[in-house]
């Protein structure tokens, strides 16, 4: 679709990535504005709808194209680069839940 190698689902997941940082960047903004309550259901629905394509599209991705080859690949860029990318990814994703939890609990979107 995107005129690149991958799937079409890989690239529908790039176009959605996409706008969900542009959806996230507009969450730092109404949080800027002190629209607390905006903010915390756009960041708490960004959040959920990346669990689904993490779900959906990366982690199948990961256990079929890396998974088998990371323990001999490690001299391999794609997937030395790719396990990299989601150990992060996946701390950043942890790290949102454990914060949209607390938050909430606290705040209940004010």
């Amino acid at each position: 679709m995107l005129g690149t190698g991958a799937t079409r689902a890989a690239d529908l997941n790039l176009l959605a990535q996409l706008a969900m940082a542009a959806v996230l960047t507009g969450g730092m903004f109404l949080a800027r504005a002190k629209r607390y309550r905006a903010h915390g259901w756009t960041q708490s629905a960004v959040l959920l709808l990346n669990l689904v394509a993490i779900g959906s599209v990366m982690l199948p991705s990961f256990r079929r194209q890396v998974a088998p080859s990371v323990a001999s690949g490690w001299h391999d860029p794609y997937y030395a680069v790719a396990t990299i990318h989601a150990g992060f990814g996946g701390a950043v994703e942890l790290l949102a839940r454990i914060i949209h939890v607390v938050e909430g609990k606290r705040c209940l979107w004010c």
